[in-house]
């Protein structure tokens, strides 16, 4: 701990590190006391993504429901799942676009807003960037 903070180059990041430190220890005593794990938050806060994908989600809504910093957190969410907050997110909402597109017969544009996409050219480039194909393609199949 003490070789850390030699190595923190402003008062801000000494500052951060200190506020890490500090929600490390909170951790480890809810942890104690309540019996929840980092595993159990990360899933929570998976479930409520999967619930909420159609929301506007934002990393700090989701790290306060989890009692954590947005940095603390993102770190927790990469070492538990491989992925980013925003990735998960985004992967979420494309199947969820993926199951509208083959099961209704919205507009493409629809199925952008009711997966959670605000803005239909991003979706559009995002669906055809991680499932390989444009929503188009997906529907006729």
């Amino acid at each position: 701990v003490i070789s850390e903070l030699y190595h923190q180059e402003t008062m801000e990041d000494t500052c951060n590190y200190y506020l890490e430190l500090l929600e490390r220890i909170f951790d480890l005593m809810r942890q104690s006391l309540y019996g929840n794990s980092h595993a159990d938050t990360i899933q929570n806060a998976l479930a409520y993504m999967e619930a909420h994908f159609s929301e506007k989600i934002s990393l700090s809504d989701i790290a306060r429901r989890a009692g954590m910093s947005e940095k603390y957190f993102c770190r927790l969410f990469r070492e538990q799942t491989g992925d980013t907050f925003v990735g998960s997110l985004t992967a979420i909402r494309i199947r969820a676009a993926e199951k509208l597109l083959a099961q209704t017969n919205l507009k493409t544009y629809e199925v952008a807003q009711q997966a959670g996409f605000g803005d239909y050219r991003h979706f559009c480039k995002t669906f055809k960037r991680l499932t390989g194909k444009t929503p188009t393609e997906v529907r006729t199949g």
